[in-house]
Order: C-alpha cells, then structure tokens, then sequence
C-alpha cells in the first residue's frame, strides 16, 4: 500500500462528476475539461478558436483545473493543442 495523502485528501474532499456533458468540438471540449464549465460559460458562447486572443475563452477570476492544483503544490504541464486563447 502507497501513503498517498493529497490525492485521498482530493477523494475524501472533492467533487464528484456524475452527469457531465460537453460538445463535440475541440476547443469548447477543452475549456469545459480544464475548467469544469459549460462553454457557454466562457467568454465566447461557442468557444474559443482564436490563438492568442487577449482574453481567452477563461472569463476574470476563472481558475483552470492546472491552477486549482498548483495552488495546493502539485505541478501541472500541459502538452498538444491548446486554442483557448
């Protein structure tokens, strides 16, 4: 058995997705996973298909699922496509 205590912590405190839906397309896929947030949700109603947009499709004071974990000191990277501005 491996002492894990911040992934328990996560299982013993975090959320559960039981009935999650996303689009078929690409882009608005990828915010919904990062961010845990119809696309709709974001910035643009149908998503974000502009690279290096000055906003992006993450509204102010939206945090992507990478920034919720570094901030409890776990390192993320991220590799492939982006499109989300």
């Amino acid at each position: 058995k491996v002492n894990m205590p911040h992934l328990q912590n996560m299982v013993d405190n975090g959320v559960v997705f039981t009935d999650a839906h996303s689009t078929p397309l690409c882009a608005p896929s990828r915010y919904v996973l990062l961010s845990g947030n119809y696309q709709h949700r974001g910035y643009f109603y149908g998503g974000t298909w502009k690279v290096n947009y000055k906003s992006g499709q993450f509204l102010d004071g939206q945090k992507s699922i990478a920034e919720v974990l570094r901030s409890n000191n776990y390192h993320t990277s991220m590799a492939g496509k982006w499109h989300l501005g």
